[in-house]
């Protein structure tokens, strides 16, 4: 028996919501993290195991979110907001990790798009 893998895709916005829909439809076991909990909802609607997740929160992640055999992650940096804890983000999602993912993708806005 094959086991269809478990994909995490951490920032489910701009591109990581259309990613999870397409892996979904592919039929992968998908969990997916939003901010806010009308985001959380639609990927709970769109067959996603959904999850809040800000990182600019003190509330401990969700391990289960992070327990996954492939973990994507697409959190913007926020530079133009004036953000600067995005290593100290990473960090912390490294560290809320349960198990080791196969496979690990980081996705860059700036390699999406270029130069805009």
């Amino acid at each position: 028996m094959i086991l269809t893998p478990s994909v995490s895709v951490i920032g489910c916005g701009w591109f990581g919501l259309p990613l999870a829909k397409a892996l979904v439809a592919a039929g992968y076991r998908v969990k997916g993290s939003k901010r806010t909990h009308e985001g959380v909802e639609l990927l709970a609607r769109l067959g996603v195991e959904a999850f809040r997740l800000d990182l600019e929160d003190d509330a401990p992640l969700p391990a289960s979110l992070l327990d996954a055999q492939v973990l994507v992650i697409n959190i913007p940096p926020g530079l133009r907001r004036g953000n600067d804890n995005y290593l100290k983000h990473l960090k912390r999602l490294k560290s809320a990790m349960v198990t080791q993912p196969e496979r690990i993708i980081f996705v860059s806005s700036t390699g999406v798009y270029p130069e805009s």
